[in-house]
């Protein structure tokens, strides 16, 4: 125990965090790279992000354009 919190659970808790944040990795690169016509963007245009996906309570609000701009771009089924 660690804090009063026991440890029991951890390895699915790790396997749960690092999902998440590989998916949050994966949706912040098709973001970046979702408009065809823009240049290539840096590993920290990326890397931040991802940093709003994780907090996405001001990320959503932040990338509100970027997200708009990809959903115009999908083709409605």
């Amino acid at each position: 125990m660690i804090g009063k919190l026991s440890m029991n659970n951890s390895p699915a808790a790790f396997l749960f965090f690092a999902a998440f944040l590989f998916c949050i990795g994966r949706t912040a690169i098709a973001l970046e790279t979702a408009d065809p016509s823009a240049a290539p963007t840096s590993m920290g245009k990326t890397l931040g992000t991802a940093a709003l996906l994780f907090f996405s309570v001001v990320g959503v609000w932040w990338l509100r354009q970027r997200l708009l701009g990809v959903a115009a771009r999908t083709p409605s089924v």
